[in-house]
Formats: C-alpha cells, structure tokens, sequence
C-alpha cells in the first residue's frame, strides 16, 4: 500500500503481510504517541488510536446490532463461572429485543466472518426479551450431546477476535470485536444503553446488569527492562485519568501499594509491578519489569517474580517445608505438593535486553533435591487463567518448534557432596547425545536466576517432560490425540498421562518369552522402539548413570511403540560398572535389557552401535571439550553462588570437580569396553571392534 500528495510523489508505503479476518495491521503507539513500529492486532480502531484505548473508544461508538436480534453478550476466557452444570465454558449470548417470538433456524454463528455458517442454529424460537446461550467450547457433536445449552464447534481467544452473527439469507445482523479480554469478564449491551460494556459479574441466559465502560490501559514503563550501568528515574504511564499503583519486592500491586506520583529512583537491581485504576473502568492487568544495575553476567537471565508469602511464608509457602514436613527427606513438605502460584517471567538475553515477558504458574519441582538443596527447582506453566496457553519464543536454538506449554528451571546439582559438584552432569550428558543418537532428550540451557530482584543463581532452562513435550517432538497438534499420550515411569506404575498398561504388558511378555525366538522378540519390537532402546542403555552404561529407577517412557496411540526418555542424569560420570548394575535382576528395566540381550541379532547390533557410539560420540577429545565449553558457560557464576548459597561448593572446588568430571571421560572408554567384554559372549570380531573404537 502507497500514500502519495498530490503531486504523485510517494509520503508513507507499507507491505502488509497476510492477515487473518478481522484483524489489522498497524502502526503501534506507546504514550499516545506512533513508535514507527507494524504489528499485526486482534484490535481494530478505524478512526481511533492503535492502543487498548483507541480500541475500546471505537467498541463503544460502534455498536453493530440495531435489529431485533443481537449478540448481547460474550465471555472468551472463562474458568470461574459455571455455564452447563459445573462446567466453566466461554459463550456467546444472543438475545430478542423485538416484541415477536424469532425462529433461529438457519442464523449463522462465527468467529471467522470469512465462514458465517461455522455454527448453524437449529429449529428453535427466541421469545421477546428472551436469551439464548451457545456455548464457545470447540466441542463435537459427540462431546456436546445432552447439553441444555447450543453448542457451536470452535473457541474464542481471549487475545481477541471477532464473534459475527448473520441471518439465514447470509446478511450480517451484528458483529463484537472483544479485544484482549480480562480473565472471568464478559462484554455485552447493558439494557436501555447504547454501546459496549464489559461486566465482572456474567450473565448467561439472564438480562445483563451493570458495567464498565472499558479496561484500563496496563502500565507503561518509561524505560525498557534490562541492565544498565547506574541508576535512572522510571516513569509510569497509563489511561488518562488513571490512578497507577506500584510495588518493587515482586508482589501484585493493589490500592494499599505505593501509588505513583512522580519517577522513581531505580538505584540497584529491582523488579518494578504495577497496575493502573480508572473510575468506571476495570482495573488494569499487572505489568513487570526488572531492572539490573551494574550486573556483568554472561548468560541468560531469567527474573521470577511473585507474592514474597506465597514462596517464603513459613507454614504455607511452597519454597518452604511447612509444618507437615517429617523424616530425613522431609516427606510431607509444602515443596512436595503440586501447588501453583501466578508469578511473572521475564528472560533477558546476554546482552541484557528482554526477549520475553508473561505471566505464568509458578510451583515447585525436583524431588529429593528439594529437600537436599536450599536453591531449589521450578516448573512454570502458561495457562489462559494467567494470560496467555503458551509461550511463544524460541527459548532453544536446537528445536524447531518455538511454542511451550510448560517448561522448568532445574537446578542440577544432586550430583552428591561437594566433592562432586559441577551442576554440568545432566546438562554435558544430554549435549553429547541430542540430534546425534536415538534418544529422546529435552532441549536445556543455563541462565541466572532472579527472585523478586535478588541473585538466586545459576540454573538450567528446560523443557518439561509431559505430554506436551512428547507432542511437540512428534509433531502433534489435535488435542485429542496430545491428551491420549500415554506417559508413564518407572515400571509402568506410576502414570503422567494416559495409562502405563501397555508397557506393563510388555513387562510381563519378556519375563515369560524366550527372546531367543525370532517370533517372540518381533512382539516386543512391534511394541517398544528397540533402536531407540539400544541407544538409551548406551548411554546409560556410558556416563554410569547410577539412578536406573528413574525412567519415563510413552508410547503416541493407537499404535505407536514405546520410547524411553533419557532424562534425570546427574548421578553419574562417577566410575563403576553400569553394565553390570543394568543387568541385575533386582534393577528396575533390567527384564527388557536381559530379554534383549538373549537376543542374538540385537545383542550383536548392541555391540556395533556401541563401538560406533564410543568412537564418535564418546571419544575422549569430544566429551573433555564439551565438558570444558559447559563449564566455561558458568564458570563466572560459581563464586557468586557459592556466597549465596553455601551448600554449594567453592570456586576452587568446582575447579576440581570439573577436573574429575574429564578424567572420567578419559578413561571411561577403556573401562566400558573391560565390562562389556567381561559380562557378554563376544565372538572376535566383536571384541576387535570395540577395541578398535577407543585405539
């Protein structure tokens, strides 16, 4: 698109990119003033600023329906107010406003105006002054037989779009544009007023009550979040006429925080909240930024912030053990319980800049390591309830897909004493092996970790082993099917999602099969992905992982085979012989692998990929240079942890640590190689081979 004066001679031109119905592209404001900067918006304001202000300004003048039927109410981000039974559901309100009864048979309901017949209405009669609800929940007709309420095949965004309505003939009757929309709010028409009101309290099926006349502008802050070199004056800014509320130890502002009257003096490292009031509007969303002073860290950073109580309060806050918390790993602990608390995430570059910001669940995760350890792991979750289901940025540069449902901050450190400390066991082992064997890792990276504005030290930003994480390795998208994933751990007992009854099965069939037999060990490869499962036990064997008990594994239904997942790996690069401990009877696992290994042909192909594994992957210059790269990432942390966290081991220490950890690649060839030939039946050219690889 092009903007010429008069004269022909070119003033402004833009290439849009392809846009989606009813959205724009446009120039985004900040202060009430044009940054230069397009974006794409799910909040159209013909005539209006390019702001949540703009926006909300032309809902109110704009008002579509003017017949008898309209759209008199909608909600796109409901989980408090039921809807059906119990059920919280999103939901469109269409309402008579005529004095005759209206059949709706053959009315249109959609949120792409591009398809008006999404939802088609059956035979039904709205009397006068009289609702209807359609439920918004992308629901088949299967999932939405018996429900009192209509029941239309596709969702609304909370980050905005457009619900349309249209008669049977196909002409539009009337159209909401809903914005980004509060959590639990809905839009609609108030009775006896013109234009769009938003209400705290919804109404399905009822006469709407009294609203607000828009949502009040989230706070903007004067300077972006990020590192600078000494101190600077912030301001605040948002709607006119709004009343801004501002805190700096990480807690949600309320009208009982300090409110803002003037800049504020950033003068060490902070994390700033705020939230704007404006009379008869809703209430602003919580912005936050972090600012570091005069911080030199080399890594990524990552800035959590929270209500202070609902980490450290000492009976309820799920950093802490609590009052129920007993035995020597403190079972009953609050950091045991899957409690989830709203927090905000940021995550900073290297450079200091801020590449992502969101509000996100917030609990605790890491087993006996939260007992053992005072710096602790996190899980952290996007949920709608918080925002946004996602989050959107390619956090890893070793993965293609850059959407996350959940992912964890992860300590690394129960490795044992101090003596043993590097926090780089996990992090090296999972390094040597992604994108170069079959196995299936999580993507991880260090980066610093920032509590309400104080140093909390080094960790490992990963992706949580889930469902989600299985989907977005196999490259699934139908919900159905991501919910039927089956996602189990140790023997198939204790399941995360679906049902370990298929591992189990094959539990059972190596324990009473002769693998010997071709037929029998093709049922077991017909059902576990045994490539998949050579090279996990390689690996396992190889850096001596000493906690064999913990595995998860999952199989993508109806017929997909089961696979291992190669996780949890800080108990090893110590020296002692793993190929033995896997073959014990008594180890969890070690039914498959014995099965296995009584299998000539797999057996014999164990062997090769182990030669091969232990010459390209495992040779001694490689694992001692990843092993030097991993500690040179944070390496300039170590001190600084140390004086924050005690537990944790020295500089020098550490130094030392390293060294064993790259001694052990040194030798571990020749070691592996004694066992293997010491526990298996190796013909010549089998012990040639391996001794060719560690030559």
């Amino acid at each position: 698109l092009s903007l010429s004066d008069p004269r022909g001679r070119l003033m402004d031109s833009v290439t849009a990119p392809e846009l989606s119905s009813d959205s724009s592209y446009r120039r985004s404001m900040r202060d009430g003033k044009p940054t230069g900067e397009w974006e794409v918006s799910h909040e159209p304001s013909p005539g209006y600023g390019n702001d949540g202000d703009g926006f909300s300004q032309f809902v109110r003048d704009n008002p579509a329906g003017s017949g008898d039927i309209v759209i008199s109410e909608v909600m796109a981000s409901n989980n408090k107010y039921p809807v059906e039974g119990d059920k919280t559901y999103d939901f469109i309100e269409i309402e008579n406003r005529g004095g005759s009864p209206v059949n709706l048979k053959g009315y249109g309901l959609t949120d792409d105006a591009a398809n008006p017949a999404k939802f088609v209405f059956p035979d039904t009669t709205l009397q006068p002054g009289k609702q209807i609800v359609v439920i918004a929940g992308g629901l088949d007709a299967r999932q939405s037989e018996g429900m009192k309420n209509l029941s239309a095949p596709f969702k609304l965004s909370r980050l905005g779009e457009a619900v349309t309505l249209f008669d049977p003939s196909g002409k539009l009757l009337d159209r909401y544009f809903t914005g980004v929309m509060p959590q639990n709010f809905s839009m609609g028409r108030e009775e006896g007023k013109s234009g769009i009101s938003y209400f705290d309290v919804p109404t399905p099926g009822k006469a709407n009550g009294t609203g607000y006349a828009g949502i009040t502008r989230e706070v903007r802050f004067g300077k972006q979040a990020g590192k600078y070199d000494g101190a600077f004056e912030l301001s605040l800014d948002s709607s006119d006429g709004a009343e801004i509320y501002y805190t700096t130890n990480g807690d949600v502002p309320s009208k009982n925080s300090k409110r803002y009257t003037g800049p504020i003096t950033i003068d060490k490292t902070v994390t700033v909240r705020a939230k704007a009031y404006k009379e008869g509007y809703i209430e602003s969303g919580v912005s936050t930024a972090t600012y570091f002073i005069g911080t030199k860290h080399t890594l990524p950073v990552v800035s959590l912030a929270t209500n202070a109580n609902l980490l450290f309060d000492e009976t309820t806050g799920i950093y802490m053990p609590g009052p129920n918390a007993s035995g020597p790993n403190l079972e009953g602990a609050n950091f045991y319980k899957d409690t989830e608390i709203p927090a905000s995430f940021e995550m900073f570059d290297e450079s200091g800049k801020q590449v992502f910001q969101q509000n996100i669940g917030l609990a605790m995760t890491g087993g006996l390591t939260l007992a053992q350890r005072e710096q602790k792991s996190f899980a952290i979750f996007a949920r709608s309830k918080y925002g946004q289901s996602t989050m959107a940025y390619p956090f890893f540069a070793n993965r293609d897909y850059t959407e996350y449902k959940s992912l964890i901050l992860r300590v690394g450190s129960r490795e044992g004493g101090n003596s043993m400390i590097t926090k780089l066991h996990n992090y090296v082992a999972l390094g040597l092996v992604d994108g170069k064997m079959k196995v299936v890792t999580q993507a991880a990276r260090p980066c610093v970790v920032y509590i309400n504005g104080e140093y909390w030290g080094v960790y490992f930003l990963m992706e949580k082993r889930n469902k989600y994480m299985v989907a977005a390795r196999e490259n699934i998208t139908d919900k159905s099917v991501i919910d039927k994933i089956n996602l189990a751990k140790g023997s198939g007992g204790l399941v995360n999602n679906g049902s370990g009854e298929g591992y189990k099965a094959i539990l059972k069939y190596v324990n009473s099969h002769d693998m010997t037999q071709q037929s029998n060990y093709d049922w077991v490869d017909a059902r576990l992905d045994t490539d998949s499962y050579m090279d996990f036990m390689i690996n396992e064997i190889y850096i001596a992982n000493n906690d064999p008990g913990n595995m998860q594994f999952y199989q993508v239904p109806p017929d997909g085979k089961w696979i291992q997942i190669y996780q949890d790996l800080d108990i090893s690069f110590y020296s002692f012989d793993a190929l033995a401990l896997r073959m014990k009877p008594s180890t969890t696992g070690s039914d498959i692998f014995n099965a296995l290994l009584k299998n000539d042909g797999w057996r014999d192909r164990f062997i090769r990929r182990f030669a091969w594994a232990l010459k390209n992957i495992y040779g001694p210059d490689r694992v001692t240079a990843m092993i030097d790269e991993a500690a040179g990432l944070i390496r300039a942390e170590i001190a600084a942890e140390h004086r924050r966290w005690k537990d944790l081991p020295t500089l020098e220490n550490w130094e030392s640590n390293v060294a064993a950890m790259k001694s052990f690649a040194v030798r571990r060839g020749k070691d592996v190689v004694n066992s293997l030939k010491q526990h298996l039946p190796l013909t010549q050219e089998q012990r040639k081979l391996l001794d060719d690889a560690i030559k």
